[in-house]
């Protein structure tokens, strides 16, 4: 696990992260990932259709980054 900050519309939060790192020819491979409720960042949750269609305001957020070997 790792932790840092997350902002989305202005709005800035801790976070922790699930993180794998990876050894590869190219590097490392950072592959992580968490939940966030968007109504913590002042996001409200789509309702379309009047209601028929609504989404939940977790969301999930993953990543995969190459970290290149040191030269």
């Amino acid at each position: 696990k790792t932790t840092g900050r997350l902002t989305i519309t202005g709005v800035t939060k801790p976070v922790r992260f699930d993180v794998k790192l990876i050894p590869s020819p190219q590097g490392v491979r950072t592959v992580g990932e968490t939940s966030v409720d968007m109504t913590q960042f002042k996001v409200t949750p789509p309702d379309l259709w009047n209601g028929l269609l609504r989404v939940g305001k977790d969301v999930r957020i993953r990543f995969e980054a190459v970290l290149p070997p040191s030269q």
